[in-house]
């Protein structure tokens, strides 16, 4: 792989306008990759992006892990976030497999895997040659993404600040050479409130 470009952005709008323009660039289908910890706008990043890109499909282990939750225990209802990754543990791997799966088999022209992707090793299987790879690296202070991580009372519960900083602190910056282009968004990303859909 030939080293990557780097393109730094100051909001979703513009990651939208570099995907369009890898789109087109690219013989293979665009793979985007965000890299972050909890709370730094991973979700929110892909639901935008849904409103704005064509033939575009989002890979979440967390709908993963709700779907799995609800064929394990059909009887259970109304159960959050906390209760399903407590009650999924020990089915981590199988989570991670599947998404790697739904990558590879997925047709679509560019997929978002809304994952955390905070190391070399661990994003390393969702990197296929059959795709153009597209790191986001989400450059947010850690008393940001903890502010945010605290507004989603669901993960909030389940995930306690220690976590959320054990992981930011083994967040690896993507390497040239992993990716085909790595997109750094440097600006505070849109709060829940903040209609993020909207054109910035």
């Amino acid at each position: 792989m030939e080293e990557s470009r780097i393109i730094k952005v100051r909001s979703f709008f513009d990651v939208a306008v570099a995907t369009k323009a890898f789109v087109i660039a690219s013989s293979k289908p665009v793979a985007l990759l965000p890299i972050g910890p909890q709370g730094c706008g991973k979700t929110t990043l892909g639901l935008y992006l849904a409103c704005r890109l064509r033939d575009y499909e989002v890979i979440s282990q967390d709908e993963i892990r709700k779907a799995m939750f609800r064929e394990l225990y059909p009887q259970v209802s109304d159960v959050g976030f906390d209760k399903i990754y407590e009650a999924l543990k020990p089915k981590e791997p199988h989570v991670r497999s599947k998404a790697i799966e739904m990558l590879k088999s997925s047709t679509k022209r560019v997929v978002y895997v809304d994952r955390m992707n905070l190391t070399s090793l661990s994003r390393a299987d969702f990197i296929l040659p059959s795709r153009f790879n597209v790191a986001i690296f989400f450059a947010l202070p850690l008393e940001e993404i903890l502010h945010r991580h605290k507004n989603r009372p669901d993960k909030a519960l389940a995930i306690p600040d220690h976590v959320v900083i054990s992981c930011f602190s083994k967040v690896e910056f993507p390497r040239r050479d992993e990716f085909d282009a790595i997109v750094i968004i440097r600006q505070k990303v849109p709060k829940a409130g903040d209609q993020p859909f909207q054109r910035s």
